[in-house]
Parts: C-alpha cells; structure tokens; sequence
C-alpha cells in the first residue's frame, strides 16, 4: 500500500528496529538487490573502511552514528606523504563557501522547531529546496602544505580521511548521549544499537555522513547534521492490533481488512496520515510530517529534556542549553596526529516557545 507515486530514482524507506539488528548482524549489500540504498550524505556500501570511527567515547566504547565494518575494528597506518612541512583540519561549508579551523556552533532549536512546524501546515507549498535538517558543514578536509624558499607555508594538497570525533569531558560525553536517540555502541566483538534510556527521551539525532569523492572512495568525514526523528519504532495497526513489521504474516496479510503504518513514540503511536489526494513533495515526504501527531509530540518531547537536562541561560530564564566539545582528528593508532580541531555544539531551546522565530538564525558560527 502506498500513499504517493513514486520512481525507483526517488524511493525512500524507513528502517525498523529489526531492520536494523538485520543490517547490523549481516551486512546490508548480501540482503539487497537491484536497490541503490543511501540516506542523506550516508552511503553503506562495503567499500567505506573498516577502521573508520566517527566518535570515541571517554570510556572506550566506540559510537558510530552508522556501523559498516567487521566483527572486529582494526587499524591500519596511512603511508607519509612526501615533502608536506604541514597538515591541519578544515570545516568546509560549501554553501556558503566558507573554511572554519575550529567551530563553536550556537544552534537555537526552538527555530528550528518553529521551521518545521511551519513545513507541516504548509507542505503543499513548500519549497524544492527546503531542508528539514540542520547542517552544521559539508565535510572536513586535511590540508598540506609545504613551505617555500620565503619561509611561508603553501597549500599543496587536500585530502579526505575518515574522522575521529573524541569528548573532551566525561559531562560532554554524557550530554551527547542525552541528545542523540539513537546510536550503536560497539566495544570488541560486542556490538549494540541504543535507543536512549534517558527518563525524558530525546527527539534529536547528530551524525557526521560519509563522502564519496570524486573517484569513488568514501571516507566518513562528510556533512554534519541534526536532525528530528521521534521513533521508537515502526509497527502496523492490523485491524486494532499493533503488529512489528517482522512478524505480519502472509496470512495475516491476505486476512486483514486494514493494515496501517503507525510510529510508535514515548509509548504512544502515531498512525500514517491516510489521504491519498496528496501528492508530498521530497523535503516532506519525511516520518515527522507523514504520521498524525508526531511532530507535535516530539516537540513536547524536545522541551521535556532540555527543561530537566538543560542549564539556564544567564542571558534568557526560558532559554535553556546542553554543551557538547569535542575534538576532531583523523590519525588512527601508528599514525603521526596532527593538532586536534575543536567542535562546540551548544544547543539551545526556549521551552517557553516565547522567542521560537521563522526567520531567525538556527545556526551561528563563531
């Protein structure tokens, strides 16, 4: 059953928990065929190094925001590069064609909400280009140079590698857990998906995408996204019965009146909006537009955290903030470690909705 016409060029899925643990056990290309399957600035292919780490925590644990390696991490040394007198990190903002060396990024959420809000009662006349995402950069580069015969410093070469982001703190590491809904933690052989335990769930997620470069290898150093996804996972309505997509039999299938697609979310669910007059374009053919009710809660979700998580705002009492610093590197174990860049999320939300603005900034960048 299906709600829109699609093509195979512009087809989009959703994944379930047991999709996932599918994905996570056995791999994604020895269970899909004839399907080119990509999120966002996240491609899965095999090709993607089994040594790429997007962040390390401060126990150990290794947390990728996608898993696509071995039963086990392993390293290896990149080769030197000859005559490079010198190598630093750069955030590349393509749009906007700005560099960055390091970033503290301000993101104020509450207009962000206010965004989507806005995409939802207007989705008939949403604009092609609308992102319902937050994009903090475009990819992160590594840039040499060698020094010439006037002592100054030329760029000679970039280059893209695979990421490391690492919490400066204990409280930071704790603080992106309390962001981030959902992650896998792998440690050794062990490898587990985390849908977040914490007592007011967050409706928000923080990737770092891969990049696949002009002649086709893909490196984990690409955009930096938050985005909102209240799920906590897919389930059918089968004739009043809530059925996990896994288990819905043939039987089943042939012998129901009804089958609909609900979100479950905070231990409510959330059907699929059921007229099939509308045509959704791309930018909101998205989970929070297409299910009744769920962008709505996961803006209550969204204040609930940061009214019991958050600190006051010294400058606004309805203001309140979550801190996240990392440092990002690319050097795996043996490698010479060039000087970390710092990343600073401070993420920032009215809960009052008093100052929630349409036009306003959602990112800024010092």
């Amino acid at each position: 059953m299906a709600f829109q016409n699609v093509t195979t060029g512009d087809f989009r899925t959703y994944l379930t928990k047991y999709g996932m643990r599918v994905l996570l056990n056995k791999g994604l290309l020895n269970n899909v065929a004839y399907f080119s399957v990509k999120d966002d600035g996240i491609n899965y292919a095999e090709s993607v190094p089994a040594n790429s780490v997007l962040i390390k925590a401060v126990t150990g644990d290794n947390l990728k925001n996608l898993y696509n390696s071995g039963p086990q991490l392993t390293t290896g040394v990149r080769p030197p590069i000859p005559n490079v007198d010198k190598e630093e990190l750069i955030f590349i903002d393509e749009c906007n064609n700005l560099e960055y060396k390091n970033i503290i990024a301000t993101i104020n959420l509450g207009n962000y909400l206010a965004q989507l809000r806005n995409a939802e009662t207007n989705y008939q006349t949403i604009s092609n280009g609308y992102e319902p995402y937050l994009r903090l950069f475009d990819e992160i580069k590594v840039y040499s140079y060698k020094e010439n015969a006037f002592n100054q410093y030329k760029l000679w070469n970039t280059e893209d590698r695979n990421i490391t982001l690492t919490f400066n703190t204990e409280v930071d590491y704790k603080n992106y857990l309390l962001f981030d809904n959902t992650h896998v933690v792998k440690n050794g052989n062990s490898t587990i998906v985390d849908y977040g335990q914490n007592r007011f769930k967050s409706p928000f997620k923080f990737s770092v995408g891969s990049l696949r470069s002009a002649n086709g290898v893909i490196t984990q150093n690409g955009a930096a996204t938050i985005y909102f996804y209240p799920v906590d996972s897919f389930v059918y309505d089968v004739d009043g019965l809530k059925i996990l997509p896994e288990t819905l039999s043939e039987l089943t299938y042939n012998n129901s009146r009804n089958i609909i697609p609900q979100v479950q979310w905070n231990g409510s669910y959330y059907g699929i909006k059921t007229d099939t007059t509308v045509t959704w374009k791309q930018p909101v053919n998205q989970v929070p537009f297409r299910f009744n009710g769920l962008l709505e809660a996961g803006i209550v979700a969204a204040k609930n955290l940061f009214d019991f998580y958050g600190t006051t705002s010294v400058l606004n009492p309805n203001v309140k903030a979550i801190q996240i610093n990392m440092k990002v590197n690319t050097a795996q174990p043996g490698e010479v470690k060039i000087k970390d860049a710092n990343l600073t999320l401070n993420l920032t939300l009215d809960t009052t909705e008093t100052s929630w603005s349409l036009t306003g900034n959602t990112i800024t960048i010092n």
